[in-house]
């Protein structure tokens, strides 16, 4: 049987120094940031800090959110403060930082630098899903795949599906073997999870060849079986291990 995917909605992503998105700067801004990159890269992180902080307080929303960065990882000469976090990637957010939108959702729920809030964090989640962040649109499907309103995570994952998010790919493909929130559609769920296969996704290359050695939206093939079984497995993924192993009884 294939299982959903157990993802936990954590810090995932690495964290930057250098936010690409949001409103344009000016060049002299640009330099500036540019500048505390390279003081905190080579070893004067007081001096990158400062700049930082001059910028975040003058309104500079790339500076706000790299200061946010700074101060979630502990990093760049300050300590640790989740709160400090928060603070400047919500003054990011709302000057138009998409990933410090998604950045505040995900604190939201995990109540890091504030008390654990999911409404609070799906609204944030909508906020950069409207803004065209995927794992935003991932997270608010996993939210409602949990509340067991199916439809609704249908909704999100395929929305971060399109935008070639793996998470979305595979766990919409799930949603559409099992008849979740939409019609069984095993064809459409092989689809998906080949595009998160091709992508390394372990699950999805799991969830792929399980089909395929179940003969689910496709002839039954026990090579391509293998083969994707074999690619999960070398990632460390149980499942896959031990469908290898059934196959070769």
């Amino acid at each position: 049987m294939i299982g959903r995917i157990s993802c936990a909605l954590a810090m995932l992503m690495a964290l930057s120094v250098g936010a690409t998105d949001g409103p344009p700067i000016s060049e002299a801004d640009g330099k500036k940031i540019l500048e505390a990159i390279t003081e905190i890269q080579s070893g004067t992180p007081e001096r990158g800090v400062a700049i930082y902080r001059e910028l975040a307080d003058r309104g500079v929303p790339q500076a706000q959110y790299n200061l946010g960065s700074l101060y979630f990882r502990g990093k760049g000469g300050v300590k640790q403060d989740f709160k400090q976090a928060l603070h400047w990637y919500r003054k990011a957010a709302s000057n138009g930082v998409l990933e410090a939108q998604f950045r505040v959702g995900l604190l939201y729920f995990d109540g890091l630098g504030i008390d654990r809030n999911l409404e609070e964090a799906c609204r944030w989640f909508e906020t950069a899903t409207a803004n065209g962040h995927s794992g935003a649109a991932f997270n608010l499907g996993f939210i409602h795949e949990r509340r067991r309103d199916y439809a609704k995570a249908a909704h999100y994952y395929r929305i971060a599906a399109e935008k070639g998010n793996p998470d979305g790919q595979n766990n919409l493909g799930v949603l559409y073997l099992r008849g979740l929130g939409v019609l069984v559609d095993k064809r459409e769920a092989l689809r998906l999870f080949r595009h998160a296969a091709a992508q390394g996704y372990a699950q999805a290359q799991c969830n792929l060849g399980l089909m395929y050695a179940n003969g689910e939206g496709t002839e039954r093939n026990l090579a391509a079986a293998r083969l994707h079984l074999k690619r999960a497995a070398a990632q460390g993924h149980r499942v896959a291990i031990a469908a290898l192993e059934e196959l070769e009884r």
